[in-house]
């Protein structure tokens, strides 16, 4: 599957990753060869600090717990939990 086609199914499934700086929302998207950083108009991401975010049938998920979380890759490796 091609990278816009694939795309395109990830926003009708309702996947969406947005970025937010200094109170600009961009959605990440691709057309296969690039990323594309698209203006989001509305309140998306209103409650939101700045970061990465990805948007999963209608839920918000941030960053936080992805490096030391329960499903954190990093988990086994102690000396790296005590530097984190």
């Amino acid at each position: 599957m091609s990278g816009l086609a694939s795309t395109g199914v990830q926003k009708i499934m309702g996947n969406r990753l947005f970025l937010k700086k200094g109170g600009c929302v961009r959605e990440i998207d691709t057309d296969g060869k690039r990323l594309l950083l698209e203006p989001v108009k509305g309140n998306v991401l209103a409650k939101n600090g700045d970061g990465l975010y990805l948007k999963r049938q209608g839920k918000v998920y941030d960053g936080s717990g992805l490096l030391l979380g329960p499903n954190s890759p990093f988990k086994n490796i102690p000396m790296l939990g005590m530097i984190l």
